[in-house]
């Protein structure tokens, strides 16, 4: 066996190791031109920074986005504590909180190339009751999988705080408990 092993390393020529490196180099260019195509195309990574859609998704839920597909092109109304689209009450069992119109005029037509959000969480969702539809070249996507979940203060996932977002994911090694495991690959 030994004598195998000998004549393979013989049979292999010897491969300087600036070589090796830049052939690793390289390779590792492909994967991130390959990533970064994907992500601007096709989908794309997010963290949710607020409770707004909870319970269906959670503050520090990392979700990666499909950049593909929307339908719209309703009519809508919000009363009894209930959303309405086109004389037919929503059947929205994932939600927390009454649906209250606020400063909504009633029946709302939404336009053409425009999307009416609400978040899934009512009394904590400040959406499209407060500040109108959303035209759809603003939304980036639909959510498709979470792949991966942390249970850290909020103020980490917000926009800027980079030394607020390393400490969690160091912290979420060193405390595997802050990692919500049943979340993690969970579909739409």
């Amino acid at each position: 066996m030994k004598a195998d092993a000998n004549r393979n390393k013989e049979a292999q020529p010897s491969v300087p190791v600036g070589t090796r490196i830049q052939r690793e180099i390289i390779a590792w260019f492909w994967v991130a031109l390959v990533f970064l195509l994907i992500n601007g195309t096709i989908g794309q990574a997010r963290v949710i920074p607020s409770g707004s859609m909870e319970n269906t998704l959670l503050i520090g839920d990392h979700l990666i986005m499909s950049r593909i597909g929307y339908d719209a092109g309703v009519r809508l109304e919000i009363h009894d504590g209930a959303v309405w689209v086109n004389g037919q009450r929503l059947n929205e069992n994932y939600t927390i909180g009454r649906s209250e119109p606020y400063d909504l005029r009633q029946p709302y037509k939404v336009p053409d190339d425009c999307y009416f959000v609400m978040g899934d969480n009512r009394g904590n969702s400040y959406d499209s009751r407060f500040w109108g539809c959303v035209p759809r070249k603003d939304i980036i996507g639909t959510p498709v999988m979470i792949y991966m979940s942390l249970n850290v203060p909020p103020d980490a996932w917000e926009p800027g705080q980079i030394r607020e977002r390393f400490f969690a994911y160091a912290n979420a090694l060193v405390h595997p408990g802050l990692v919500r495991w049943k979340r993690l690959f969970r579909t739409f």
